[in-house]
């Protein structure tokens, strides 16, 4: 059972109680530890600028700005 929900939360970059992501402080913890870079990791995904989701309250001022927009758009043609 967890090796499934471990291979669902991979493929889908999740950190759960099942599975969570290591972060050692030196390529040599690594190595002590034997821990392999995933081919189908996201890495430092902020530094590379490459694959970052905004957080949910991000959305949220996201979604606000564009209804705010939308009203007033609307607004000019209907009233």
């Amino acid at each position: 059972m967890n090796t499934k929900l471990v291979g669902e939360a991979e493929a889908a970059h999740i950190v759960t109680p099942v599975s969570s992501m290591v972060v050692l402080e030196s390529q040599r913890d690594y190595d002590r530890f034997d821990i392999r870079k995933s081919k189908n990791s996201l890495d430092n995904a902020t530094l590379k600028r490459f694959g970052a989701v905004p957080e949910p309250h991000e959305w949220i001022l996201i979604g606000l700005f564009v209804l705010i927009i939308s009203i007033f758009t609307i607004r000019r043609y209907v009233w």
